[in-house]
This record gives C-alpha cells, sequence and structure tokens, in this order.
C-alpha cells in the first residue's frame, strides 16, 4: 500500500521522542495531548488530527512545524489538488464532486494503480 502522510509523521514524531529522551507522558504534558493519544498514534493505531499534530510537533521542534506540514503535505498533495479541482468546477454539484472523488479513490485503490512521482 506505500507510505502514508500518517506513516511519515508517526516514524518522525517517534525519532524526535528518541532524540530527546522523551517519554510518553512528557510530550503530552508539553503538548497538552492525552497521553494514551500519544500512544495510540506512535502504535499506529490513530491518525492525529491537524491539531493534535501541530501540538506534538510544537511542542518538540517548533521550528521544524513548517517544513514538516510541507513536506507530509505533498506526499497526498495530489488528492486534494483533485478534491479540490472537483469542488471548482461551476458543472458540478457538491453531491456529483463527492460521487466522482470517491470513484476516483476507488480506481486508484482497487486497480493496484502505479504512485504519482
Amino acid at each position: 500500500m506505500g507510505t502514508t502522510p500518517t506513516d511519515l509523521f508517526r516514524e518522525w514524531l517517534a525519532r524526535k521522542i528518541a532524540m530527546r529522551g522523551l517519554s510518553h507522558a512528557q510530550l503530552a504534558l508539553h503538548s497538552g495531548v492525552d497521553r494514551s493519544t500519544v500512544g495510540r498514534i506512535l502504535a499506529g493505531d490513530r491518525s492525529p488530527s491537524l491539531d493534535t499534530a501541530v501540538r506534538l510537533v510544537g511542542a518538540i521542534d517548533d521550528a521544524a512545524l513548517p517544513a514538516v506540514f510541507t513536506r507530509f503535505a505533498r506526499q497526498g498533495d495530489h488528492h486534494n489538488r483533485i478534491a479540490r479541482a472537483l469542488r471548482e468546477d461551476p458543472q458540478l454539484s457538491e453531491d456529483a464532486a463527492s460521487r466522482l472523488l470517491r470513484c476516483y479513490r476507488e480506481l486508484r485503490s482497487s486497480s493496484g494503480a502505479t504512485k504519482a512521482p
């Protein structure tokens, strides 16, 4: 299936935690994110919301915020560009744009489509 932006974020977060010698409880305390949420994100059981991700990154390395999110956003940007283009098409209703986007996702996931460079 490939590496998702969430996987990349999780790997980055785990490296930073290890480099700083932080426990999950310490990161939770500094970020204001519940300790169990931190653990579930690192275990791969949960994807962070944007708010949670920003709080975690800010607690670990405030200067990294722009670079981290730019890098992760590029990974899934093709989907966002397509969704935005469909929703901006004046000839498509919101329902039609949603149906086309759903079809696009199904085709990409079920056909074994190759990754975009």
